[in-house]
């Protein structure tokens, strides 16, 4: 598989990024400036691989509101159509905190999914703790993969 593109809009991420990717262009935007049409470029991917930020459905965010960047980190996982209509991958595969599957977001689970599903693509889910995978504590992630 080669890695042709990569944007985040986190410092860190993105140094992190180039140093294991260095032939992949990585830009720093956030997923709407990506998604604007001043973002000029040919992005079709057969893969798309997205993680919106998280901290807004995780359980330890017990307190909305109160979190940094709280709005735009829930708004990032409603520009997913946005991201199929750009990119126009046959696969995709996500992966969040399972925090979005509680009661209290399940509006959002499935507005998210209905993004993959409005688009005719075959949506399959699961919540997987990758301390089976050998992290050395428990990490529970939702994986979400999506064929067109």
């Amino acid at each position: 598989m080669k890695l042709s593109h990569a944007f985040d809009n986190w410092d860190e991420a993105e140094r992190t990024y180039r140093a294991n990717f260095p032939r992949a262009n990585m830009m720093n935007l956030t997923v709407d400036q990506f998604c604007s049409p001043e973002q000029r470029g040919n992005y079709v991917s057969d893969i798309l691989h997205l993680s919106c930020p998280c901290q807004y459905y995780s359980p330890n965010n017990t307190r909305r509101g109160t979190a940094r960047n709280d709005e735009s980190n829930q708004a990032a996982s409603f520009c997913v159509d946005a991201l199929l209509k750009k990119i126009r991958p046959r696969f995709v595969h996500s992966e969040q905190t399972f925090g979005i599957l509680r009661p209290a977001h399940s509006q959002d689970f499935n507005m998210f999914l209905s993004q993959f599903t409005d688009r005719g693509f075959s949506v399959s889910w699961q919540v997987r703790d990758f301390k089976r995978d050998g992290l050395p504590q428990p990490r529970r992630r939702l994986l979400v993969n999506a064929a067109a």
